[in-house]
């Protein structure tokens, strides 16, 4: 029940990504960076709670989702293309 509560949290962390895809491409860097934050925020807890390989699994998505909020607001499509990666990675970890 863990794992399926996990999925779920990693499910809604990327629904987040993808609205923060979405402020990005509208040049809304203020929220576009928020959700971004609070995707990353969720990764973390859930990587707390994880097993040592699926929460090894969420660190590179979280430390790209770091360089991407770094990126912001100077380099906003280096910034996107980071969050591209990261949403491709979330997608991939949280399975099909």
């Amino acid at each position: 029940m863990r794992s399926l509560g996990r999925r779920l949290e990693m499910i809604r962390a990327l629904e987040t990504l993808t609205r923060a895809r979405l402020w990005l491409n509208q040049d809304n860097l203020g929220l576009a960076s928020g959700d971004m934050q609070l995707a990353r925020d969720m990764l973390i807890l859930i990587a707390e709670g994880a097993p040592e390989d699926e929460a090894a699994s969420l660190a590179p998505i979280v430390d790209r989702l770091n360089l991407a909020i770094g990126n912001l607001p100077d380099a906003p499509v280096v910034a996107s293309d980071d969050l591209e990666i990261a949403w491709r990675q979330l997608a991939e970890a949280a399975g099909p």
